[in-house]
C-alpha cells in the first residue's frame, strides 16, 4: 500500500515542477501537499512534524516570492511606485488573459503603459519593464531550484 502512497506523491511533485513552467498548475504548494499527504498516509513514519513544518513555510515563502519577484524586479531596474502599480495590475490580467505569455507580457506592459502616463521617457520605461522580465525569470529560477530541492529531499528520505 505504501508504494501506492508514493506513487501519487511523485505524481504531485512532477506535476509542481512542471507547473513551474505551466500557468495554472500549482508548483511547489502542490510538491508540498504531495509531501504532507504521504506523511499522512504512512503515520509519519518517515516524515515527521518538523519536516513539515519546514517544508511548509519553504513553500509559502516560494508562493509569495513568485508573486512578488516581478514586483520586486521592476522596483530595482527603477520602475515608480506608478509602474509598480502598472506591473500588479498586469500580473492580476496576465493571470486571467493569454495563459503563459499572459503572465510574462502583461506586467511588462502594465508597467510600461504605467511609466509612460508617470511622464517617464520611453527609454526609462522600458528600462522598468525589463526588470518586470529579470524578476519573473529570477522567481522560476528560484522556485525550480526550491522543487528540485524537495524532490531531493524526499527521495532520500523515503527511498534511498
Amino acid at each position: 500500500m505504501e508504494i501506492i502512497f508514493l506513487i501519487i506523491t511523485l505524481a504531485l511533485m512532477v506535476v509542481g515542477i512542471i507547473g513551474i513552467f505551466v500557468p495554472f498548475l500549482p508548483d511547489v504548494p502542490l510538491m508540498f501537499l504531495g509531501v504532507l499527504l504521504y506523511a499522512i498516509f504512512t503515520g509519519f513514519s518517515e516524515i515527521g512534524w518538523l519536516a513539515l513544518l519546514i517544508l511548509g513555510v519553504i513553500a509559502g515563502l516560494t508562493l509569495l516570492l513568485d508573486y512578488l519577484a516581478q514586483i520586486l524586479g521592476a522596483k530595482k531596474w527603477g520602475a515608480s511606485g506608478f509602474g509598480i502599480l502598472g506591473a500588479i495590475l498586469g500580473l492580476i490580467i496576465g493571470i486571467f488573459v493569454g495563459g503563459i505569455i499572459g503572465l510574462i507580457v502583461m506586467p511588462i506592459l502594465g508597467t510600461i503603459i504605467f511609466e509612460l502616463l508617470a511622464n517617464k521617457k520611453i527609454k526609462e520605461a522600458f528600462k522598468s519593464g525589463v526588470g518586470v522580465f529579470v524578476g519573473f525569470i529570477m522567481g522560476v529560477m528560484v522556485k525550480l531550484v526550491v522543487a528540485v530541492a524537495i524532490l531531493g529531499w524526499f527521495l532520500k528520505v523515503v527511498v534511498f
